[in-house]
């Protein structure tokens, strides 16, 4: 199922570095097999919108900053994250990261 500990590899979403990328908006029932979602250094974006039953198997959802100081620092514009009902109902780890 490519939760921790199994030998399947997990099916992963990652957007990163993408410097023209304003508002991401994932659909309804969209991509529900993956196990992880991350987004970090997409310094014009402004809102992510995940639509009803989307990433139902996601077990890790991660959005993060790589500079230090600042959350979210990489992502200065960002004003809201939607996210819809029945979404990500299997993540154990949700988190909004600053790292250096």
């Amino acid at each position: 199922s490519g939760e921790p500990g199994t030998t399947q590899s997990p099916l992963a979403l990652t957007l990163s570095y993408l410097p023209n990328l304003r508002l991401l908006q994932i659909g309804n029932h969209s991509l529900t097999n993956y196990n992880m979602f991350s987004i970090s250094c997409c310094p014009q974006l402004n809102r992510i919108f995940i639509g009803n039953t989307a990433f139902v198997s996601c077990w890790r959802l991660v959005i993060e900053s790589r500079k230090a100081m600042t959350l979210l620092s990489d992502l200065p514009r960002l004003e809201g994250v939607n996210i819809g009902s029945g979404s990500f109902v299997c993540a154990t780890v949700v988190s909004f990261e600053s790292k250096e």
